[in-house]
């Protein structure tokens, strides 16, 4: 319901938007949530969510970037699985597609690696390999949970970041992590 409301810039009111996530953890015809556009304000709605009522009906619940702030404290809060991954509204190129796929309907494990045929710019920086729970998601909005109720644990885990022209100025590194 909330795919064409409008209140100022988000999809409807807080308490509208609120109330329909309650709604999909509570039905069972509903496997997975998928967003289908960024989710700037997600950070608005989390102390009104119902922790228990998720843990309780667990579900698929994919996106990315904005949606980092939602998918972080519902982890966080739950011990649920989230998926940084596609929105509704993305490209969906033939890799995202496949690890979408591999992941949620085959259940595959995936070994990250950079995907140089698809991006000629991304560097490793540190190689090697790792092995555990990865916490992450977009660093604006990571940034902006820092010292909030609902940061996220950061001990004994793997950080992921995405971001994308983000001035260095808006991003205070020294109190995170």
């Amino acid at each position: 319901e909330t795919l064409y409301q409008q209140n100022g810039y988000l999809a409807g009111s807080d308490e509208f938007r609120t109330k329909e996530l309650h709604q999909f953890f509570e039905d069972e015809s509903v496997d997975a949530i998928l967003a289908m556009r960024g989710g700037w304000g997600c950070a608005r709605i989390l102390d009104q969510l119902d922790y228990e009522l998720i843990k309780r009906n667990p579900k698929i619940l994919m996106g990315y970037s904005d949606l980092t702030s939602l998918l972080v404290a519902i982890t966080d809060k739950t011990g649920l699985i989230t998926y940084h991954g596609p929105v509704g509204y993305s490209s969906w190129k033939e890799f995202s597609t496949t690890q979408v796929f591999n992941t949620l309907v085959n259940g595959l494990k995936h070994t990250m690696t950079n995907p140089l045929d698809y991006k000629k710019d991304l560097k490793t920086l540190t190689s090697g390999k790792a092995k555990g729970e990865l916490v992450g998601g977009n660093l604006t909005v990571l940034v902006s949970m820092v010292g909030t109720s609902h940061e996220p644990n950061w001990q004994n885990k793997i950080l992921f970041i995405e971001d994308v022209d983000e001035y260095f100025y808006k991003i205070e590194t020294s109190q995170c992590i």
